[in-house]
Parts: structure tokens; C-alpha cells; sequence
């Protein structure tokens, strides 16, 4: 491919870049308008303009240089081919492709434009012999005419002087009209015409990709407030029990730790041991008090809660909790409290 940044049609020489000349084929076959011809129907082309070029080299007319040219491989390559070749052939194919009517048209036009352009790379404007393209000579091709040249018999004898002229015979018959001319540069765009009547509705295209979320709107006005439900049934009553009573080390925290649950609480507690305090003064003497005595046996059927007893069978003071028996004089600290 070349590589020239020329103008088609201006300079003689140009050969344009495949982008433009696919827009100029769309402009003349009517489908599209030339600025929005979209990417997928651009790409379409590379193919097509393959087979032109697979059509030129194969031609019987094509030079030696055009009958190994490279093929398009992207919209911006060039070719060595006519431009006008380029786009009579693209005609044809599209036309081909789109299975429409003017392939009659288009057909010929590209035959005959193919066959004059590449007759004139070789011969220069000289007459052309009009040797289908398609096809391979099966006789041995004169030099460069395309036309099959007569040549006169050789005498072997010295020609005489020259005699005078005759006089002019009668003018022949009109011979048959010349092939056409290559296809001149393109004029200048006209003026635009007025707007034509819209179009039927075309089908409705398939859904698009979901955008992206948007930002997130403002916080909206603060509803009135309902009406007040209705009363809930009662729960259960909670409840509130002991559980372990611990002596902790001296000078540590005291706690209370709920093994149970909100409804049913069970309070262990831990108490710090305090320091050994001083010996305090002895107080003056006081008179005996008197509790109950009894064994274990003894105890009362239904006790009071505070009640405390002397029990003559674990020779200790016990006292009455609201639901169990207590140790109050325990032989260590970590008894105190203890049921019994």
C-alpha cells in the first residue's frame, strides 16, 4: 500500500485511503450520508475491496506491479489500484451484496471501467482490444496493442517513386462508438436539497446496557406520624435469683456476673476479702443473746426469712434466706453463705 496524504480526484496520481473511498460509495449508492456512516458497515468494506483487488490482479490488462499488489488489512491503507477502479468495484459488490437490482448496472460499469483503466496503465491511449477481463488470452498477445493489427505482405521487390495522390473516395460508413472515457473527477457538492418526508418508523432495537445508578437524591419530607398500634400482650415477669458468692483476692474489684438470662437473671457475685484490720478496743460486756437451738431434724416446717438457729447437728449458726438454709459461722471465709 502507499503511503501519499492526497486528495482523491484532485491530484491525477492520488489514490485515496480506503475509509474515503467506502463513504464515497455509500453517498453515491444512496444509503447512508457520508459523515455518519457507523464503524460496522466501514469494516464491511475491507472485504470488498479485497475482491477488486483480487479481480486486478487476475486481469489480463494488469501490470506486473498490480498483479502481486497487497490487499487491504485496515480503512486507513491506500492501494496502487485507480481510484475509479476502487469504486466501481466497491459499487458492484455492495449492490452484490445487498442483493439489490443494481448489480445489472453496476456489473457492466465495472468491467468496462476496470478494463479501460488498466489498458491505459500498460499502453498508454492507444485503441484497445476489448478482450474479456475475466479470462486469459488462449492465443499468443501481440506487444502492446489491444487491437489485432493486419500487417501487409512484404514484397521482395524495390518499391517504385511514389505515384501522385487520388483523389478522395467517399466517406465510409461511421464506425461504432468508442469504449467511454474514464470517469471524470468528481464536481464540486451542490446546493442541499429540502428535507424529504420522514420515513416509516423503523423496529425498535434491542435494549440497551443498563447506565450506571445515578446519585443519590435528596432526603424527602418527613411523613406524617401513624397511628399508634395496638397494645401488646404482657410479657412474663422477670425474675431475679442468687447464684454463687465468690470471696475475691484482697484489693481486687468486687463484681456481679448474670448467668442467666434478661428474664431469668442469676446474679453470681464476687466479694474482695479485705485486709486484716487493727484490734479494736474491747468493749464493755454485753449480755447473752439466745437464738433457737435444734438439730438439723428440728428446723422449722416453714421458717421465716431471717430466721437464724443454732444447729446441734453441724455444731453451727445457720439463718433463713427466703428459700434455703445458710452457713453463718463457716470454718473459712470461702464457706460463708453457703447453703446447708
Amino acid at each position: 500500500m502507499t503511503n501519499d496524504v492526497l486528495t482523491p480526484h484532485i491530484s491525477g496520481d492520488a489514490n485515496s485511503r480506503l475509509e474515503d473511498l467506502s463513504r464515497m460509495v455509500f453517498r453515491r449508492y444512496g444509503d447512508f450520508s457520508a459523515s455518519t456512516v457507523e464503524a460496522e458497515a466501514l469494516s464491511m468494506m475491507i472485504e470488498l475491496a479485497n475482491m477488486v483487488v483480487d479481480d486486478v490482479r487476475m486481469h489480463p490488462y494488469a501490470t506486473t506491479a498490480l498483479q502481486s499488489e497487497p490487499y487491504y488489512h485496515a480503512m486507513q491503507d491506500r492501494s496502487a489500484i485507480p481510484d475509479n477502479i476502487m469504486v466501481a468495484g466497491l459499487l458492484f459488490y455492495y449492490a452484490e451484496q445487498q442483493g439489490s437490482e443494481r448489480v445489472a448496472t453496476y456489473g457492466p460499469k465495472f468491467a468496462r471501467t476496470m478494463n479501460q483503466e488498466l489498458w491505459r496503465l500498460t499502453n498508454g491511449n492507444t485503441s484497445i482490444e476489448m478482450t474479456p477481463w475475466d479470462k486469459q488470452a488462449t492465443t499468443t498477445q501481440t506487444t502492446t496493442t489491444a487491437a489485432t493489427q493486419t500487417t501487409a505482405t512484404q514484397t521482395s521487390s524495390t518499391p517504385g517513386p511514389q505515384g501522385p495522390a487520388g483523389a478522395d473516395g467517399a466517406t465510409g460508413p461511421q464506425g461504432p462508438a468508442g469504449a467511454d472515457g474514464a470517469t471524470g473527477p468528481q464536481g464540486p457538492a451542490g446546493p442541499q436539497g429540502a428535507d424529504g418526508a420522514d420515513g416509516a418508523t423503523g423496529p425498535q432495537g434491542p435494549q440497551g446496557a443498563t447506565g450506571p445508578q445515578g446519585p443519590q437524591g435528596d432526603t424527602g419530607l418527613t411523613g406524617a406520624t401513624g397511628a399508634a398500634g395496638a397494645d401488646g400482650a404482657d410479657g412474663a415477669a422477670a425474675t431475679i435469683a442468687v447464684g454463687t458468692v465468690t470471696t475475691g483476692a484482697p484489693g481486687s474489684s468486687a463484681s456481679v456476673t448474670n448467668s442467666g438470662t434478661s428474664a431469668a437473671a442469676v446474679f453470681d457475685i464476687t466479694i474482695p476479702r479485705g485486709a486484716t484490720g487493727a484490734t479494736g478496743a474491747t468493749g464493755p460486756a454485753g449480755s447473752d443473746a439466745f437464738v433457737a437451738v435444734g438439730t438439723t431434724a428440728e428446723r422449722p416446717a416453714s421458717p421465716a426469712t431471717g430466721a437464724i438457729r443454732y444447729n446441734t447437728t453441724e455444731n453451727r449458726f445457720e439463718g433463713y434466706n427466703g428459700s434455703a438454709w445458710l452457713n453463718l459461722s463457716p470454718a473459712t471465709v470461702d464457706e460463708l453463705g453457703g447453703t446447708v
